[in-house]
């Protein structure tokens, strides 16, 4: 697979790279399947000191290996470590995947008793591994980034209570608290604008803090789409690419340009998302998202070497991703003429 990908990538010369961090998620994946649990300890070691000191991206690609999928080696993994915490956060993150599939994707009207029921087994036997995990390891943020994102109502401020005295500047753990606080989840923007005023006063770093306001903005942008305004959601996109270019509102104004049938727009948009960092800011489903993004704009301009490998590469992270699924088997049925 790592091979494929470098061939993938001889196709996009000239176009900015998101290698780097799939290799990363290739690797873990390649260690999870040779059972080499000595080198994910050290790899995830490493990773962890990394977001201690700021950069918190190669833990999200590393964990990201560890989805709902069966014959994950967490038993084995345990055993032969059983003193290192690795494992069961490991398996952690394995339960907060297995959550999400047990509740399904559709609106809570739409989701069964059973469905809730299920998502809540998972979310106590995640919370129970990362009690172990925390037992082995001291100030483990990724545990305190998933039990807020586990929680709901009053639950959620006294999730980030507990979080923002072990991890006051965490930007995980002040991701997750601005997405429990998204009015669509009962709370307002006027909390979510309160908490990224908290995270400034406890010292969070000036880029973080523009990351923060545009994950608002994207909100924003989400609601104003579902009430049918997508023109007013572009105009709160762009106020954000053009006072606080991050990695993220350049991405989700790249998807709007689509919408907006804009193909060169949403390349150039998609091009500058992937400068900001390479590709290693984006979770793995919005880097997924923004290369079946960008193309979709190759394909529309006649590039279907380039559109063809982008969408590769998103099924390389996510092979189940639908939508890359479905244009993997448009541009192999219907390949624009250069």
């Amino acid at each position: 697979m790592i091979l494929h990908l470098a061939l993938l990538q001889v196709s996009l010369v000239g176009l900015p790279s998101a290698d780097a961090p799939i290799r990363h998620l290739e690797t873990t994946r390649a260690m999870i399947v040779g059972r080499q649990f000595r080198q994910l300890n050290e790899r995830l070691e490493a990773d962890l000191r990394l977001a201690e000191g700021g950069d918190r991206t190669r833990l999200m690609w590393s964990t990201a290996a560890f989805t709902a999928i069966p014959g994950m080696p967490f038993a084995k993994w345990e055993r032969e470590f059983p003193l290192s915490w690795q494992p069961f956060l490991a398996e952690a993150y394995w339960f907060f995947d297995a959550a999400g599939e047990a509740r399904g994707t559709k609106w809570a009207s739409e989701t069964s008793d059973a469905q809730f029921a299920g998502q809540r087994e998972m979310f106590g036997r995640m919370r129970e591994q990362c009690r172990k995990a925390s037992s082995l390891r001291a100030r483990l943020c990724p545990c305190h980034t998933l039990a807020i994102a586990s929680e709901e109502g009053p639950g959620v401020a006294r999730a980030a209570a507990a979080a923002f005295e072990a991890c006051p500047t965490d930007f995980g753990v002040i991701t997750a608290q601005l997405s429990a606080l998204a009015p669509r989840w009962g709370g307002s923007y006027a909390e979510m604008e309160a908490a990224v005023l908290a995270g400034k006063s406890r010292g969070v770093s000036v880029q973080d803090l523009a990351r923060l306001r545009n994950h608002i903005r994207i909100e924003k942008a989400k609601d104003l789409i579902t009430a049918g305004r997508g023109e007013d959601a572009f105009a709160v996109l762009n106020e954000g690419a053009v006072a606080e270019p991050t990695q993220s509102i350049l991405r989700y104004r790249a998807r709007r340009n689509w919408a907006r049938r804009d193909p060169r727009a949403a390349l150039a948009d998609a091009n500058e998302s992937l400068r900001h960092g390479g590709g290693w800011e984006s979770p793995p489903y919005a880097l997924v998202d923004l290369l079946v993004t960008r193309g979709w704009a190759l394909y529309q301009l006649r590039r279907p070497v380039e559109a063809y490998a982008d969408i590769q590469a998103a099924l390389i992270i996510s092979p189940e991703s639908a939508e890359a699924r479905k244009w993997a088997k448009r541009m192999r049925a219907q390949p624009a003429t250069p």
